[in-house]
């Protein structure tokens, strides 16, 4: 019988450490598909890469009815169509256009003039060679700076 027990507990031990030997195996096989994966997305896919490093998840919305206004009332509709169709017409006419456009210094509010106004202690001949236009040389400086790829 104690003969039984012991080679009992030597096969239970060597199990045991099958086991976490496997265990290790199948750990150290997922570690290295994930890396994989990882740089597949780096390579192929830097936003999917980016996002998962960050782990950030993409949230979004989903539309599938809506309450809609009419003559005779609330109406709620859930026909995808009518439900696309009404959410745009909403994004549309949710923010109005500005009744004005200031396009010179002098329409705009007191607290915005002075905000806007020029300074005294800057030459104004400083922003003249920004209204010139890029010369060749200018431009072929550039674009030989820019990476190859």
């Amino acid at each position: 019988m104690r003969l039984l027990k012991t080679k009992l507990k030597v096969l239970r031990s060597c199990i045991s450490k099958l086991y976490n030997i496997r265990i290790k195996e199948h750990q150290t096989k997922i570690i290295e598909e994930l890396v994989e994966r990882r740089d597949e997305n780096f390579n192929d896919e830097p936003s999917l890469f980016i996002s998962l490093a960050l782990s950030r998840t993409k949230r979004y919305i989903v539309l599938d009815r809506v309450l809609v206004d009419t003559p005779n009332g609330q109406q709620l509709f859930t026909d995808p169509d009518i439900v696309k169709k009404e959410t745009v017409k909403h994004f549309e006419h949710f923010v109005k256009t500005p009744s004005h456009t200031s396009t010179n210094i002098q329409n705009l509010p007191d607290r915005w003039q002075r905000t806007y106004a020029p300074l005294n202690q800057v030459h104004s001949s400083i922003y003249d060679s920004l209204l010139l236009p890029i010369t060749d040389n200018e431009l072929r400086t550039v674009l030989s700076t820019l990476p190859k790829k």
